[in-house]
């Protein structure tokens, strides 16, 4: 297998792993635990996904690979998969607004003001990089 069938390969896998974390399949069976781990890596770390397949992408590039057709037909096809996991990621980006609204939708408008005021000064509405890294 030359590398430009390669590139393919891993293009038609990453495409497939992308509209698994788009769609929500049901009754696939003995799939599930494929459908689930390729759904749940690439949902979940949409950017990491999105920059080693541009690294690889840029790669073969250097390499000289993308002359072939075969390859030329990956990068096709890591387009499309690289524009759901631009999706993906802005889907992600959106859930403090999700998670608000259920927690209004379950609590209540005031939910906060039944929180003690000692535990108030230390809510926030954003989670920052620091807090997390750095607990």
């Amino acid at each position: 297998m030359s590398l430009a069938g390669i590139y393919l390969f891993l293009a038609i896998f990453s495409l497939c792993s992308t509209v698994c974390a788009i769609v929500q399949a049901r009754r696939l069976y003995w799939l599930v635990p494929l459908y689930f781990f390729a759904a749940w890596l690439c949902g979940e770390l949409a950017l990491i996904h999105l920059g080693w397949q541009v690294a690889l992408t840029a790669l073969f590039v250097f390499a000289g690979v993308l002359e072939e057709p075969l390859a030329q037909a990956g990068l096709g096809v890591f387009a499309l998969a690289w524009l759901g996991l631009l999706y993906l990621h802005c889907q992600a980006t959106d859930s403090a607004h999700h998670l608000q609204a259920g927690l209004r939708r379950a609590l209540g408008q005031g939910y906060r003001a039944a929180i003690p005021a000692s535990r108030q000064a230390v809510l926030t509405d954003d989670i920052l990089t620091r807090h997390w890294l750095k607990p």
